[in-house]
């Protein structure tokens, strides 16, 4: 699977797919990766990461690391989108 047309660049490392990618997303999906590794990861990632991020627990964004593959990406606490005390 190519890389995601709307995918935004947050920074030389830090990607993110945007809840408007799929249907039933509840937040953004980030990547960590170079650009040049972005593009050549599995085809399974991009589903993979979009898919965790329609979870109906999705509190926080998932995060993919360059080590993902398409049967590894798991959400990360690394970016809160929403607490229970700030809503």
């Amino acid at each position: 699977m190519p890389v995601p047309s709307d995918i935004i660049r947050i920074s030389d490392t830090v990607w993110e797919i945007p809840v408007s990618h799929k249907p039933g997303m509840l937040v953004p999906a980030r990547i960590f990766a170079t650009e040049s590794l972005l593009s050549a990861f599995d085809d399974g990632v991009f589903e993979q990461i979009t898919n965790v991020a329609t979870l109906p627990a999705s509190w926080v964004t998932p995060a993919a690391c360059p080590t993902a593959t398409g049967d590894t990406v798991s959400p990360s606490a690394a970016s809160p989108r929403w607490t229970p005390t700030t809503g």
